[in-house]
């Protein structure tokens, strides 16, 4: 019989929303916390993920067989199933040191760890928080709501087991292809935490992997794993072997399998602003902060395993790409599709939602389910929802003061005499001369071909300058040049590119 153990951490790319469904009386949602009040992983979040991604990959026998799984019938209400083979933990926040925080522990520990009160400030005081909205088919906004999130960069650790089944059946032959499959599918990009996983949180990275393999036939194997249950400190790593690097080779191949991934260099041809921060840098001609100014957020950086709370950088938050990259591929798509408004009814255009009635945005950036739907209605006739098959995660870019932020005064004109109008002058902090480095995973399998070619035409809107980003586009801010950009479904040069070269 063989035991298998690894030792997981994991450092968050962008920022975790981990909520617990409830409300706390002030903000829509709140994060799930441990018994010490800091931000946890719980252990069913981990593994609905990698079981739905595990089953992706390699089939639904495959998944039952690692996982388990449970049939009930509904004429002699017999149960019928099996019981998993894989084990998995909660994920423990780590401390400034890199050590997992088990156990309960005292709040003067919390406090003088500059990363740990800084989690926990979040989980339980201040929250962090994301302003949503949800915008009609003319960019309105129609609805607002907020998600408590933990910011970029934290690490948690836990722990999967798994008995080997062969040796537990007592055969001659070892098959550990299953717990190899597991361990690599947590290196894929799909493997995302949380809520808003498409709109640019969740997204990780394993930074530590170390495992274990306890062949109880063999006595000194006995006498380690009794001493590993009497332990089981994640602390403590004696025995175990870094597999870190063999894992992450092997994932990249299977990533390209599943995923296209598609990077542009933003280049802007302007000033630039995402979102309304809350830490201003700069002050006007006035000695007086600006009224507007970019999104910002800490992060934590990490060197040789030590851990501290960074400086602010500038945030572009998915969630503001994809909404503005989702507009123009619906437009595209209903070109393609010969939708014009002249077909519409009048109240038709008014209720429009390119969210629900244009399959290339669902099929792209997936739907919710129907919230219409009763019981008396055929299961296959529900509309149960859809993920979207693209991915972008969340920017972070560092900046200079001096340098690359300026603030720009706004003055208001009377619309009767052309005048300006007393009292109404303003000023907003914007970012000059930073390039955004985008990165999308994009699941071609979901996808037909109007929808890539509409898909290809709103990117290449957004790298000829053609479609703005962020805040302040109708006075031109927030437009974008790639000249680099080419179509990633055939491989041809875009035609920015291609109208670089004559020009050259």
């Amino acid at each position: 019989m063989k035991h298998h153990v690894a030792r997981i951490t994991l450092e968050t790319k962008t920022a975790l929303a981990i909520n617990t469904g409830k409300q706390d009386g002030v903000f829509d949602t709140s994060l799930v916390t441990d018994a010490n009040g800091l931000p946890a992983i719980p252990a069913t979040s981990i593994t609905g993920v990698l079981r739905h991604l595990f089953k992706q990959f390699y089939g639904e026998e495959s998944a039952n067989t690692l996982f388990g799984f449970q049939k009930q019938s509904a004429q002699n209400h017999d149960d019928k199933g099996q019981i998993s083979q894989l084990n998995i933990s909660w994920g423990h926040l780590n401390d400034s040191k890199g050590k997992v925080i088990e156990g309960i522990d005292f709040e003067d520990k919390i406090a003088s760890d500059k990363l740990l009160s800084s989690a926990f400030e979040q989980a339980m005081i201040s929250p962090l928080i994301r302003d949503r909205t949800v915008s009609n088919s003319r960019g309105v906004s129609k609805n607002k709501f907020d998600v408590s999130i933990l910011q970029q960069g934290h690490r948690f650790s836990f722990e999967l087991s798994y008995w080997d089944k062969s040796q537990r059946e007592s055969t001659d032959t070892t098959d550990d292809s299953l717990w190899e499959k597991a361990l690599m599918t947590l290196f894929h990009p799909l493997f995302r935490l949380g809520s808003n996983t498409r709109n640019g949180l969740g997204a990780i990275s394993i930074v530590q992997l170390q495992t274990r393999a306890f062949d109880l036939q063999e006595e000194n194997d006995q006498q380690a794993y009794i001493e590993y249950t009497q332990t089981r400190t994640r602390n403590n790593l004696t025995g175990f072997e870094d597999k870190l690097n063999i894992y992450q080779t092997q994932a990249e191949e299977q990533t390209k399998k599943y995923l296209t991934k598609i990077s542009l260099t933003l280049e802007p041809t302007g000033f630039w602003r995402f979102g309304q921060g809350n830490h201003p840098q700069k002050i006007d001609s006035n000695n007086k902060i600006p009224d507007l100014l970019p999104k910002m957020e800490e992060s934590i950086t990490w060197d040789n395993h030590k851990g501290k709370v960074g400086d602010l950088r500038l945030l572009i938050a998915a969630s503001s790409i994809k909404g503005a990259i989702a507009h123009r591929v619906a437009f595209h798509a209903n070109r393609l599709n010969n939708v014009w408004v002249e077909d519409f009814e009048k109240d038709q255009i008014a209720t429009y939602n390119k969210s629900e009635e244009c399959e290339t945005v669902k099929r792209i950036f997936g739907y919710a389910a129907n919230e219409k739907r009763t019981e008396d209605i055929d299961i296959d006739d529900k509309e149960i929802g859809h993920v979207g098959a693209l991915i972008i995660n969340d920017t972070y870019i560092s900046f200079k003061e001096k340098e690359d932020l300026k603030v720009i005064m706004h003055n208001s004109i009377d619309r009767f005499t052309a005048g300006v109008r007393k009292g109404m002058l303003y000023s907003e902090e914007m970012v000059w001369g930073k390039n955004i480095e985008l990165n999308i995973y994009l699941d071609e399998s979901k996808l037909e071909d109007i929808d890539k070619k509409a898909l290809h035409l709103a990117l290449e809107d957004l790298a000829q300058g053609r479609l703005s980003l962020g805040a302040r586009a109708a006075v031109g801010h927030g437009f974008f040049k790639d000249t680099q950009y080419q179509n990633p479904f055939d491989g041809t040069q875009g035609k920015a590119q291609e109208a670089q070269g004559e020009a050259q």
